[in-house]
């Protein structure tokens, strides 16, 4: 009886040859990105690029521009973004991130001081010894994690060096992703099938929802993470660089996100100010930022883009995120994209 359900159902779902080529590409695809992801990550960012600017050598094309003129133009402007990014933007964050590692000791034993406090405050309320030990455990929590922030940042070093040889890879397989396109699919397309229209049929769900998801994000990441900046160097808060850049990046991470940023700036906040005036005008300038993100910004950006569930969306994070790490996040809902335009576009046989 198992077997034959069996049978059942892969007759049902896999008797499409297309659906089984589809399948295969998508195993083949998965395996290689889980397997040598890291030594494709220079092509796979260098492809999500030029799909984000084939939009814009495609306006150029109907002004009559020729493609190679098109290409020129896009990667100047490319290369003009990333110039200005690693020599004006990312120097202030790096700096703000080095102050940032050389007052965590104090912001620790200020930590320690406060508890201290608290403790003492309801030491009538808890025995001698509970405190005595709750005090040790934070105190030895607080030594654990400065200590694994400093190997992180060490192990980050060999990190810095790929990086650098990433400028310099990735800008030039853009330039020839963007000017031999043509060519490159020419080459690739000997290696697939002739039919394949379940494939195409995938493709254009994700095309028409993942383009403009990536290009709202994007902006979404330039306007909060811009505002958070200047709201953050107006009230004078510490590392108001690195923590405008940790917001604006906390939003490619849906839900938990935002959650995530909100620690960092109250504890920065709440080590200057203590819980004065000025800490809850930080506190409630990022609710009131937040509050602009989600009920005005969001529905402008993304209205009708994303047809996701919030479970969905939640279940994408916990699985891809288990499954590829911080990446596995960030790129949850590209893939659950993806997952929901294959389950829409799977042919079926209602006959079996």
């Amino acid at each position: 009886m198992p077997i034959r359900v069996f049978k059942t159902w892969i007759q049902r779902y896999f008797s499409d040859p297309q659906a089984v080529y589809l399948l295969v590409f998508l195993v083949v695809g998965f395996s290689l990105i889980l397997t040598i992801g890291h030594l494709l990550a220079p092509a796979l960012a260098a492809t999500i690029l030029a799909y984000l600017l084939e939009p814009v050598l495609v306006q150029f094309k109907r002004l009559k521009i020729p493609r190679l003129a098109g290409v020129i133009l896009v990667f100047t402007l490319f290369l003009g973004v990333t110039v200005f990014l690693v020599f004006a933007v990312f120097p202030v964050v790096g700096h703000q991130l080095n102050q940032f590692f050389r007052e965590l000791p104090n912001i620790i034993d200020s930590t320690k001081e406060f508890l201290n406090a608290l403790f003492d405050r309801f030491s009538e309320y808890l025995p001698k010894e509970q405190v005595t030990e709750i005090t040790a455990s934070i105190e030895e929590r607080l030594v654990l994690l400065s200590h694994q922030i400093f190997s992180a940042t060490l192990e980050s070093l060999p990190g810095l060096v790929i990086l650098s040889v990433y400028l310099v890879i990735v800008p030039l397989l853009l330039f020839f992703f963007l000017k031999d396109k043509d060519k490159i699919l020419e080459w690739c397309d000997r290696f697939f099938p002739k039919d394949r229209h379940l494939a195409k049929k995938v493709w254009e769900e994700v095309d028409h929802q993942l383009g403009n998801f990536i290009k709202g994000k994007a902006l979404q990441f330039l306007i909060i993470g811009t505002i958070s900046y200047i709201v953050f160097a107006f009230l004078d808060l510490h590392y108001s660089a690195l923590l405008g850049f940790l917001v604006g990046l906390s939003v490619f991470i849906p839900y938990i996100g935002g959650i995530g940023a909100t620690i960092p700036i109250a504890l920065v906040a709440f080590f200057q100010w203590g819980f004065s005036p000025d800490f809850w005008y930080a506190i409630l300038a990022y609710i009131l930022i937040q509050g602009f993100d989600g009920n005005v910004l969001v529905p402008i950006l993304f209205s009708g883009v994303v047809s996701l569930h919030p479970v969905a969306i939640i279940m994408a994070v916990i699985i891809f995120g288990g499954l590829l790490g911080f990446w596995g996040i960030f790129f949850a809902i590209p893939l659950a994209i993806l997952v929901k335009a294959i389950l829409n576009a799977w042919p079926k046989d209602e006959t079996a």
